[in-house]
Order: C-alpha cells, then structure tokens, then sequence
C-alpha cells in the first residue's frame, strides 16, 4: 500500500483482467454473507480474497521488473525430487527419513498424517515437467523425462483419485504439445517409461490395485457401488445439492456443510465440504456465485489455451491455475485456505511472468 501510495498506478502494468478475475471470486462472497449460515467465516474468507488481490499486485508489479522462471521451475522440481525419494523411502522401507511411519494403504511421505501429496504432486506437476522439458531442451537429450517414473509411482501409491485426474489432464496438455512440435519419439519414450512406472506401481501395491478395482466399478448403474468407487462422496453431493435447494440464489455461505447437511438430515455424518469444486461454489454461493465462478474460470482458461498454443514463458502458470481451479476437483473445498491461497500464488506468477516476458516463447534462451 505504501508503493501505491509513494508511486500510484502509473507503473503498474495492464490488470484489467486480473482485477475483473478479482471482482468475479470476491463479490459473490460478499452477496453470499447476507444469507450465509455462518457470516463472520464468510466476511473473513472474502477479506482473505481481498488481501491476497491487493498483494497481488504488488507482486506482479515486482516480479514483471525482475524475475527468473528458471530458478522457481528448477527449485520446484528439486523440491518435488527430494519429496519423491521421500516418499518410497517411507513406502518400502516402512518409514521416511523424518521416521515417519507408512500407514499400510496410502503413501504420506513429508505431509505424513495427511494423506495430500498426491493432490499437491498432481498441483505441481508442471513446474516438474517444464522443468525437464526445458532441461531435455538445452541439453539435446531426453533421460530427464526419467524423473517421471518415481513421480507417478508417488502420486498412484497416494490413492488419491483427484490427484491422478489432475495428472491427467496436465499430462494431456503436455502431450499437444509435444504433437504440436512432432516429437514422436520422446512421446513415445515418455509414454512407455509412464507405462512402466504404472505397472511395476500396480504389481507391487496391494492397496493400489483394490483402489482401481473400486474405480472401475464406479463406472457401473448400482448407486452403492459409485458411492464406494467416489469414497462416499455420493452422500456428500447429496447434502450439498439440497442445501442449495434451500438457498439457491446467494447460497449459504462457507463452512455450513458440516452442521447444515447433518442438522437438517441431508448427509448421515458432518462432511466438511462438498469434495467438489463446481457443487461447493454453487452451495456456497448460490447461482449468483457459480455464474461469476464460471466466468472467472473461462477467463483464465482462455489464457491459459492462448499461453499454451503460443508456447509462452507463463504457459506451466496458467496451466497450474487451471488445473486448480478445475470444477471437477473433488479434493479441497474451492473456498478452503489450501485452495485459494494456492490459486491466488499462482495468478500472481501467470500474470507477472506474462507481463516480464511478454515477447518470449519458453522454447527461446532461458533467463
């Protein structure tokens, strides 16, 4: 605020979308407090909306004069590399090198009790593959694709359905554009160095193959089956629909599943939220906020289907913003301090690195 102050607005960059992003996340929040259940968590979560926005700028403004993607890419996936040999570390020795134990059916590694490494993995993934994608560019050779192996062993061995979606669609991209530049044979070496990893993963891990089992038959018309296939989210979704029944224009507000759905009888335990990105927004915000919520994500879908097919320094950022702002994330709850803290960072990154390298492909000199 002092910079704005000292400074003003002069030289700031272009942020008319991003304060258009702002507005759409924030005010549905603030519309959402006159019906919400719980007003005062509702006000402080669309407070927090604000503050990381006015942050934002700032840091945008900051990285846009000075900035290097190559150390935050490369930092990130040692970061990531260390966390991975952690992790098996911990799955067949039985503990990690923290001694943190294996609890015998889903991998924790370094966020042992929880069981979120695979989510944040599958959140972080391109920044590990840009990283050696940009490696496997300087140097004229692909082995650094190899690090892919032990990454999605973690990421299976985690259980985690959503973290193995989330992969998927990031991996997707990455492939378009491997076609896009006729790499055949790295897309073939990748490919099959995933196969690999995927089935020695799947042979040596009990728990993982009851996981898929349970997948799999998700896909079946027996209600009972899709419940335990989605980890009894079925009950949850249910809660969550009828509580925007009851307020369907402004919504609820946040953190009123847990009493609300099991108050009223919609779900048989308290959940905490609706493990769905699109169905939370909607219960939390009603129709007014799913509207904006959409918007916003169409916004920075677009840059991000721009960055990727121009191949943009900011293209991994804005894929990362997608992929966690995704409506069929099924993990956090999309107004939980994970999920927007992580968000707003990354916006932070998408348009700052936009702004400092608005001339260059990340196929061009690193800086």
């Amino acid at each position: 605020m002092h910079k704005f102050y000292r400074d003003g607005v002069r030289h700031l960059p272009d942020l008319s979308l991003y304060v258009n992003i702002t507005l759409l996340l924030t005010v549905p929040l603030l519309i959402s407090s006159v019906s919400a259940y719980k007003i005062d968590k509702t006000l402080i979560t669309a407070l927090y909306f604000i503050l990381y926005a006015v942050a934002g700028v700032y840091v945008i403004r900051r990285f846009s004069e000075s900035f290097s993607s190559n150390f935050l890419f490369y930092g990130i996936a040692a970061i990531l590399m260390f966390w991975t040999l952690d992790a098996l570390i911990q799955y067949f020795v039985g503990h990690n090198l923290f001694g943190w134990p294996y609890n015998g059916y889903r991998l924790t590694g370094i966020f042992h009790p929880k069981m979120r490494i695979g989510i944040i993995f599958a959140h972080l993934s391109p920044f590990l593959i840009e990283a050696g994608r940009r490696l496997s560019q300087r140097s004229g050779h692909n082995w650094h694709w190899l690090f892919l192996a032990p990454f999605l062993a973690v990421i299976l061995f985690s259980g985690s359905r959503s973290a193995w979606l989330t992969l998927l669609i990031v991996s997707f991209v990455y492939f378009v554009i491997l076609l896009r530049h006729r790499a055949f044979k790295v897309i073939g070496q990748v490919l099959l160095l995933l196969a690999l990893s995927a089935s020695v993963s799947i042979l040596v891990s009990e728990s993982l193959q009851v996981k898929l089992t349970q997948t799999v038959s998700g896909f079946s018309t027996d209600p009972e089956a899709l419940n335990e296939a989605t980890s009894l989210r079925v009950d949850v979704w249910r809660g969550a629909w009828q509580l925007f029944l009851d307020s369907p224009i402004t919504g609820i507000g946040v953190k009123a599943l847990g009493d609300l759905g099991f108050q009223r009888g919609y779900t048989s335990i308290p959940f905490g939220h609706a493990h769905f990105y699109g169905l939370d927004v909607l219960m939390v915000t009603g129709i007014i906020g799913f509207v904006a919520y959409l918007t916003a994500f169409g916004l920075i879908f677009w840059k991000a289907v721009i960055s990727v097919w121009y191949e943009t320094k900011a293209f991994p950022f804005w894929l990362a913003a997608v992929a966690m702002m995704l409506p069929l994330n099924m993990h956090w709850e999309f107004h939980g301090v994970r999920s927007y803290a992580w968000l707003w960072m990354l916006l932070f990154l998408a348009f700052a690195v936009e702004y400092r390298y608005k001339n260059e492909t990340s196929s061009k000199a690193n800086e």
